[in-house]
Order: structure tokens, then C-alpha cells, then sequence
């Protein structure tokens, strides 16, 4: 969502004297499905306990965290259970910010 604070102008702009951009936040467990860490960005088939598949991107920022390591990659996630907390995008995906996995 965005939100901006600002004075009309006669064109239809606005001159914005504030601008807010709110993320949809995302925070599950679940079972990741599958993955395809070759990807540009690597990614992985994941259900939520509550919800239907949807596909998680892994970004350069994203941290992982399997077992004990937590400066795990894509190829060390497996098709198992594990939690995703992330940022919900337009298409419906989910940009991850970390993800664990026992």
C-alpha cells in the first residue's frame, strides 16, 4: 500500500510532501515442496500449514538458517518442514527475508 500526503496540483499530480510504502508481511510454517536453486532468483515450491503452494524467491539478503548452520544456501534447504519469513509481492510470491529449517 502506498500512502501520500501532499497538495493537489491542477494537472491531477500531487505535489507529495510524504510518501509511505507499507509491505505485506509474511510469516509461515509449512513444507517446502521443491526448490530450483539454478533460478535467477533461486526459489522453491512452499505450502503454508494454512494456505496453498506458492513460490518463495531467495534474495543476495535472504538469511538461511539449516540445523546449526546459519549461513546456509539454497542447495542445503530440502523438501521438508520449515518456516519463511518474507514480504508478499504483487504476483502473489513471497520475497524471503529468512528461512530455517530443522
Amino acid at each position: 500500500m502506498v500512502e501520500v500526503e501532499g497538495i493537489p496540483q491542477t494537472d491531477g499530480s500531487v505535489n507529495a510532501n510524504s510518501i509511505h510504502v507499507s509491505e505485506t508481511e509474511f510469516h509461515a510454517h509449512g513444507t517446502i515442496n521443491s526448490t530450483n536453486c539454478s533460478a535467477t532468483p533461486p526459489s522453491f515450491s512452499f505450502t503454508p500449514d494454512s494456505g496453498t503452494a506458492l513460490t518463495v524467491t531467495i534474495q543476495p539478503t535472504t538469511e538461511i538458517q539449516v540445523g546449526d548452520n546459519e549461513s546456509a544456501a539454497c542447495t542445503d534447504l530440502t523438501a521438508a518442514a520449515a518456516s519463511v519469513e518474507g514480504v508478499t509481492q504483487a504476483d502473489g510470491s513471497v520475497a524471503a527475508k529468512e528461512i530455517k529449517q530443522e
